[in-house]
């Protein structure tokens, strides 16, 4: 894959499929303007490429639906997200890696833990006993 684009400037991207299907990454060139046919991504997997600075990558889910179209502009973390409409984002909290990904599991970030609020969940108050004692 050459550098198209005039730029000789090197990237490394690395995909993180989240779309819960296999996908197709394809990237473009401005001599075709077509999609060439680059890797298979499975669900959950990852993947570092290395290309320039420009370069337009694409992400087809099944019956070629495009999930991502992501241009170059440096080093980056890519992550393919699942088509609209199909279930939650994943992750327990806002920015919460998914289940099983490096981190996951971790400590939440600031507001997310410790106890509740007085007064907000937790265990119901004793109660006081109506009968005699000993």
């Amino acid at each position: 894959m050459g550098n198209c684009f005039g730029d000789s400037s090197q990237c490394e991207l690395e995909f993180f499929n989240q779309s819960g299907q296999m996908v197709q990454l394809c990237y473009m060139t401005p001599n075709t303007r077509e999609p060439v046919f680059f890797e298979n991504l499975q669900p959950n997997a990852r993947h570092k490429v290395n290309t320039y600075h420009g370069h337009v990558w694409i992400a087809r889910g099944n019956g070629g639906q495009e999930l991502l179209q992501y241009v170059c502009k440096g080093n980056a973390n890519v992550t393919i997200p699942s088509p609209y409409g199909q279930g939650p984002p994943p992750g327990g909290y806002p920015g919460a890696p998914p289940y099983g990904a490096p981190g996951y599991g971790g400590p939440p970030p600031p507001g997310f833990g410790g106890p509740p609020p007085p007064g907000y969940g937790g265990a119901p108050p004793p109660r006081q006993s109506a009968g005699k004692g000993p």
